[in-house]
């Protein structure tokens, strides 16, 4: 499978069309794909084929063809964020979201020290 349909682009830089989304009032936002390294497709495959296994079915190959791909959308102007600029937000999105995920799990953010909801505020 090819990777996502572009119009013309400078070479290294990666895909980045505009596609309609929502209504009644459609926003245009920008979808970026960057092809991910060889190791890392081979990885992203290896676990949809076990996510596969466990569900007792076989992957699609349009599936395994998207394990060569990161997809980030965004609804910003086409100048910013750039694709370069794009992709290191959504890395650093990411550990924001890990570091998240180890608050709730082990640091109790969403549990309250107090019942009275007076004192909840405070703590907010």
């Amino acid at each position: 499978m090819a990777g996502p349909r572009t119009g013309p682009r400078r070479c290294g830089t990666p895909p980045c069309r505009r596609v309609p989304c929502g209504s009644p009032r459609p926003a245009r936002p920008r979808l970026l794909a960057w092809r991910v390294p060889d190791a890392v497709a081979a990885e992203r495959r290896r676990r949809v084929r076990a996510d596969a296994r466990r569900a007792g079915h076989t992957p699609s190959a349009a599936k395994l063809a998207r394990a060569d791909w990161t997809v980030a959308v965004t609804n910003g102007p086409a100048e910013r964020p750039s694709p370069a600029e794009a992709r290191v937000l959504l890395r650093a999105r990411w550990q924001v979201e890990l570091l998240f995920k180890r608050w709730r799990s082990g640091g109790r953010v969403d549990t309250w020290r107090r019942a009275d909801p007076d004192r909840i505020l405070c703590e907010v």
